[in-house]
């Protein structure tokens, strides 16, 4: 008897065991839902501001800044994406998404998130891309760019100076695939070992030092390895303690388009100079260009650069372009080229393309020149094409401005839209951006005005957008509540939250909901979605496209007392797109309702009111971030 007796107790104790691991697994899940929509939602107003702004009449330099705020404001969720994919993954629910992507542009948005990690330190990132790499490729765009800037980040974080070498080689290639190897070599601290067995693994760093030098979660590698692995690689390492280390993998993926037929440069009998004084980085721009047919010499400073076209002038070929490096020892890329522009007429002198790291210290030297030295200005790293496209350019005598992002204008003209969301500054921010693009917008503040302006419509709205996550009526109860209605059996509901998990999407459909979008709203997203629900299949491609429309994006500002609460008012006043009228409205508001919201926190505080206190911090949050207001947030 007792045996048995044993044996029941101890399959009591393992079911118990089971519960607790269980629950505890659930409390993870949702602690990182909740997580994941407090940081997405302050996101949401920023890149909002952000697409916004790129509607405007911008110089060249604001697009440039407009778009590397754009990057870098999506790279910040990366912080969050680490945590929730080391999850996904520990529990073997992380799926790949497969489509077609140009790996051309994945690069470009690669080099300038890398280029804000580089900083000033004397570290140059360099891009060595195989020109046999097909045009169009199917994978995991959004996975590979995690690996490729999880890696080369980490290269950069870890190399004091020297060159980091990002690079992607065809192996072999079929009439339908291609094998390519990539990797990331740096010049840094390098890797023993012992410690390289240990640096996959989640949590850890090579030594203990190295938290506490570089900072950093140990998280990187760990989830950079099993996406690799799910991508059907596998990630190598070869390292040597002081020389540096080289991460490397080979994947095999389909072959959408074999070349880009509407590109094709030819610099056949073509004379370039290149100045650079990295050796490695004029070895593979030399090297891309050649393969395009151009005659290349190379200088390694700025006196033996002007020493050859002293030469060339005695020549019956002179350089038709000279591609210059800003930072060397001798002299700078602007002396140089502004001395060998002295050698030349205005007419014949030849195209000068700047490369630089530092692209707004090279704008402000600039200005001491009556005329810019240069044609153009690339900042580093630089892909293959971007340097050809540049190349061709300048013999050509052809502008090359930096295009903003447009988005059609009025492809939503005269449909009513209903806007059901609880946090103010996100209701302004959809609300101009679907008025952008023609709509008539109806907002509610929570589900209850949602249900309320539905059911007294008598259908006179098209679509209805609903946030999933608001106080007093969620968006699913507020679905529900609007489908027992069965005049609204057809009204499509677009839901809209931070919460991007199977499983919330999983119960906005249950709910009733159409289709589901995440935050931050990205209207190149939102746009199609709201689309195919308002308009039959088959007319959607056919819709009208259009052009952008601009707004002045003007120098002044009042500084008042607000700037004591809201930091770095111009860089603001940028994310709100250059729409005073609007930001002052906002702004104005700002006070009085963060008044209000804080006596509400502090009854909430006195009243022991866990849920309430959680909204209303919430908002708080979400609304000071949005505005700015970082001290605060």
């Amino acid at each position: 008897v007792q045996p048995f007796q044993d044996h029941q107790e101890l399959e009591q104790t393992l079911r118990l065991a089971k519960l607790a691991a269980d629950a505890a697994s659930a409390a993870k899940s949702a602690f990182l839902a909740n997580m994941s929509h407090e940081i997405r939602t302050p996101m949401n107003a920023v890149l909002g501001m952000l697409q916004l702004i790129q509607h405007s009449d911008m110089s060249r330099q604001q697009i440039d800044y407009v778009t590397k705020a754009e990057i870098a404001a999506k790279s910040l969720l990366g912080l969050l994406n680490d945590i929730l994919d080391f999850s996904k993954i520990d529990a073997g629910k992380l799926e790949l998404d497969l489509h077609p992507f140009k790996l051309e542009t994945l690069m470009r948005e690669l080099a300038v998130m890398l280029a804000t990690n580089v900083h000033h330190k004397n570290v140059e990132v360099i891009f060595d891309l195989d020109p046999a790499i097909p045009y169009l490729i199917e994978g995991d765009e959004l996975r590979l760019r995690q690996v490729l800037l999880n890696l080369a980040g980490n290269a950069i974080k870890f190399t004091a100076e020297g060159h980091v070498i990002v690079s992607v080689h065809c192996n072999e290639c079929t009439a339908t695939q291609v094998s390519l190897t990539i990797s990331i070599t740096d010049t840094g601290i390098g890797i023993s070992p012992e410690q390289g067995i240990k640096i996959f693994q989640g949590f850890v760093q090579a030594e203990s030092s190295t938290s506490r030098r570089f900072g950093g979660t140990g998280l990187g590698l760990a989830i950079t390895k099993r996406l690799v692995e799910l991508m059907g690689g596998e990630l190598k390492l070869t390292s040597h303690i002081g020389e540096g280390s080289c991460f490397w993998f080979d994947l095999t993926v389909n072959i959408v388009e074999e070349k880009n037929n509407d590109v094709d440069i030819d610099l056949q009998g073509k004379n370039i100079l290149l100045v650079d004084d990295s050796k490695a980085s004029r070895k593979i721009l030399s090297k891309t260009l050649m393969a395009h047919g151009a005659y290349v010499n190379q200088a390694n400073n700025s006196k033996q650069a002007i020493n050859l076209v002293e030469q060339s002038l005695n020549a019956t070929n002179h350089y038709d372009v000279i591609i210059m490096d800003w930072n060397m020892p001798d002299k700078n890329g602007l002396e140089t080229a502004s001395h060998i522009q002295s050698m030349f007429t205005k007419d014949n002198a030849p195209a000068i393309i700047m490369l630089t790291a530092y692209g707004a210290e090279v704008m402000e030297q600039t200005k001491q020149y009556s005329q810019k030295p240069f044609v153009n200005m690339l900042t580093k790293p630089v892909t293959a094409n971007l340097m050809l496209e540049a190349v061709h350019q300048a013999i050509n005598g052809l502008d090359q401005p930096l295009q903003p992002k447009k988005i059609s204008n009025m492809v939503l003209k005269d449909f009513r839209v209903l806007v059901v969301e609880d946090n103010k500054l996100n209701r302004q921010v959809i609300d101009e951006l679907l008025r952008l693009q023609g709509a008539i917008v109806t907002l509610a503040e929570d589900g209850i005005e949602g249900v309320d302006c539905v059911t007294k419509s008598n259908n006179q709205f098209d679509i209805v957008i609903m946030d999933m996550q608001m106080p007093i009526m969620d968006g699913l109860e507020a679905t529900r509540l609007i489908r027992a209605d069965g005049r609204f059996n057809d009204l499509p509901i677009l839901a809209m939250t931070a919460n991007a998990s199977p499983a919330d999407k999983a119960l906005c459909l249950e709910a009733g909901m159409d289709d589901h979008i995440g935050k931050p709203i990205d209207m190149t997203l939102l746009l199609p979605c709201m689309l195919n629900l308002l308009i039959p299949t088959e007319d959607v491609h056919n819709h009208s496209k259009v052009d952008n429309v601009p707004f002045e994006l003007t120098e002044e500002f009042d500084n008042n007392e607000d700037d004591v609460i809201i930091e770095n008012p111009d860089s603001i006043l940028r994310r709100f797109g250059g729409e005073i009228a609007f930001f002052i409205d906002v702004k104005h508001h700002f006070a009085s309702e963060m008044s209000e919201q804080l006596l509400m926190l502090t009854q909430a505080f006195e009243q022991q009111n866990n849920a309430a206190i959680s909204i209303i911090a919430h908002t708080i949050k979400g609304t000071a971030s949005n505005l700015g207001a970082k001290r605060l947030a």
